[in-house]
């Protein structure tokens, strides 16, 4: 690829960023209902969509593999509702009780699963 055309492809996605994740957002919080007691969000990453679930929740919380990226979602800011974040994967949820929602956007590789 011509590095002319790389130079201007990274200046628009600098100018123009855009999040696979974060794109698919809405579209979930359009499906849960208000007041659900517990939510969890497998795979989190900087938290954004456990915030904003926790809008419609008594307590959120979030999971994700990676300590550098959990240690993002931790300094990410207050929320209505009781937020909570843990480094591992699907299996070290040892949580007791159920949760009214669980979210996975973006998030079915092996590590997130502890496969």
């Amino acid at each position: 690829m011509p590095q002319g055309l790389i130079r201007r492809i990274n200046r628009f996605n600098a100018a123009h960023p855009w999040s696979h994740n974060d794109f698919y957002h809405p579209w979930v919080l359009r499906q849960l209902p208000n007041g659900m007691s517990r939510t969890i969000d497998l795979g989190c990453g900087a938290g954004n969509l456990v915030r904003a679930i926790s809008a419609r929740a008594f307590a959120a919380e979030g999971i994700d593999a990676d300590a550098d990226i959990i240690a993002v979602a931790q300094r990410g800011g207050g929320s209505p509702a009781e937020v909570s974040f843990l480094v591992g994967n699907l299996m070290d949820v040892k949580s007791a009780g159920r949760y009214d929602a669980v979210t996975a956007v973006a998030a079915g590789t092996p590590w997130h699963f502890g496969v």
